[in-house]
């Protein structure tokens, strides 16, 4: 049996800024990264698709693992896809996500906070033969 899929945005799922303290400058959402450990410990393959440079996902992903020091972070980021759309296009194309979806098979869950970009995603991922439940948030 193949492994499921969950997609994750970065900004507006995962984190947001956090201009009122310099030293802590990315914020998790709730625990937006408690319930994408929860799918990767259940087996899922994660990928988390973000508008930002690869680079730069993972070092968010770095500075917010610091609240879970159980993750073994050097499998972590051997197991989970980080991803920048801007090796496919942009969000707002259903193309686009079809391209950067491609690989991945049975997606169950996509969290995206942009509505459009949500919708394009939902398509993106029918036309690649997947029925996922869309989110605009991990707080639902």
């Amino acid at each position: 049996m193949k492994k499921s899929t969950v997609v994750f945005d970065m900004h507006g799922i995962i984190y947001e800024h956090n201009y009122a303290r310099k030293k802590d400058l990315f914020k998790e959402i709730g625990q937006a990264l408690s319930l994408l450990i929860s799918y990767y410990n259940m087996g899922y393959k994660i990928v988390v698709l973000s508008s930002s440079a690869t680079e730069h996902s993972r070092d968010v992903l770095e500075v917010l693992l610091d609240k879970y020091p159980q993750v073994d972070r050097v499998k972590f980021f051997k197991e989970v896809d980080v991803l920048s759309m801007k090796y496919f296009g942009n969000k707002d194309n259903q193309g686009s996500w079809e391209a950067a979806l491609q690989p991945y098979t049975n997606i169950e869950h996509i969290y995206e906070d942009g509505e459009y970009k949500l919708k394009m995603a939902g398509q993106a991922a029918q036309a690649l033969g997947s029925e996922p439940i869309l989110h605009t948030s991990t707080q639902e």
